[in-house]
């Protein structure tokens, strides 16, 4: 029998379970990926999740259900290659679409900071790189948050704030983390919103 992290308590539990066997919380799956979930919607996929001991059924590619606001399911579309017109002079240098930039920095107007993203980077007032940018901020846990980079893609992870983190309004945990994308809005303590950019 496989093993997954319970999405409630972080506690490895039986793949198949239908309640977890240590929080006691009912389970959730994505339909479309398998993955069990504690939200109404996958944060992978975007589509609606079922009860775990729901009967299997394909999910409506067609008429997909919209997820609530601030949920932006990734783009099934694939991304059309940039137009290569002629050149006489030679091939011209490949530029990344904005839409596959990644982000760099994250800002918070209000309090006037910027924070350079940096791989395994820790968030918090008394540990990371950071540290010193964040000691005003009261709400920030002092081991808060964590930024990842896997080569392809930044992914934050709130570590067991006391105050939580939140992107776009999902929130984020050690079982879940979430993509950053250029215009993502993080909250941090439910009171700091950075931009990524």
């Amino acid at each position: 029998m496989t093993q997954t992290p319970c999405p409630h308590c972080g506690v490895d539990i039986d793949s198949d379970s239908i309640f977890c066997d240590q929080c006691g919380a009912k389970l959730l799956k994505c339909p479309k990926c398998g993955g069990l979930r504690k939200g109404k919607f996958c944060l992978k996929c975007g589509v609606p999740t079922v009860p775990a001991d729901a009967p299997a059924t394909p999910v409506n590619p067609v008429n997909p259900v919209t997820p609530p606001s601030g949920v932006v399911p990734p783009d099934p579309r694939p991304i059309p290659p940039d137009p290569q017109p002629v050149n006489p002079a030679g091939p011209r240098p490949t530029t990344i679409p904005p839409a596959q930039q990644q982000p760099v920095r994250i800002t918070c107007p209000a309090m006037g900071v910027t924070l350079m993203l940096q791989p395994g980077a820790m968030i918090g007032r008394g540990t990371g790189p950071y540290k010193a940018q964040l000691a005003t901020f009261q709400y920030i846990s002092g081991t808060h948050a964590r930024l990842d980079f896997d080569g392809m893609r930044w992914t934050i992870t709130d570590i067991g704030s006391r105050n939580g983190t939140a992107v776009n309004g999902m929130p984020c945990s050690v079982s879940m983390p979430v993509q950053l994308r250029v215009g993502d809005v993080i909250r941090f303590a439910t009171v700091y919103d950075f931009n990524v950019e």
